[in-house]
């Protein structure tokens, strides 16, 4: 279909379609209304390409949750989790509050289960710059307190703090 101009015809039938609401001859309201409805689909379908795009629909047919997605993992790329046991346990939590010298995290996976919280509190008992580790199997809740400045000497606790720093101030919007 080649590009016609239907921005005239459009705001004809527009125009019709509310001259004629009122007025008791409703067969031309629905003749007016039914061409406002063609005119408007005809000038969708010349324009789909730039209609996708403001719509942020790429024409290979990426849907709009994908693309988001995409962006929140290129977002979570950008913060790095060192690759270790540690890294991995705290990645599979979800951060929730920070303050230089305590992170508290949150897990599904703890709530009802003394045997994670047991491993868990075991795994940090290895760790001298940890003070202490508090798990609530009840919500599920992860304490960390420590001291910042040993926590700073350790490169693998530093990148964690900096990742949970990060990942609570992007939850709270500050960024």
């Amino acid at each position: 279909m080649t590009k016609v101009s239907l921005g005239l015809p459009l705001a004809a039938a527009a125009a019709g379609t509310v001259a004629t609401l009122f007025a008791p001859a409703k067969r031309l309201h629905i003749v007016c209304g039914t061409a406002w409805a063609l005119f408007s689909l005809a000038h969708a379908w010349q324009y789909r390409k730039k209609l996708a795009d403001d719509l942020g629909v790429a024409s290979a047919g990426v849907c709009l949750k994908q693309k988001a997605m995409q962006k929140i993992g290129a977002g979570l790329r950008r913060l790095q989790l060192p690759p270790t046991k540690l890294g991995a346990l705290i990645g599979s939590m979800r951060p929730a509050a920070y303050t230089p010298g305590r992170i508290r995290l949150y897990s599904r996976s703890l709530v009802e289960n003394e045997q994670l919280a047991e491993q868990i509190l075991t795994y940090f008992a290895d760790y001298a710059e940890v003070d202490a580790v508090e798990c609530n199997t009840l919500t599920g809740s992860v304490l960390i307190t420590y001291e910042p400045e040993f926590f700073a000497e350790n490169e693998e606790l530093s990148q964690i703090e900096k990742y949970v720093k990060e990942c609570v101030q992007t939850a709270q919007g500050r960024s």
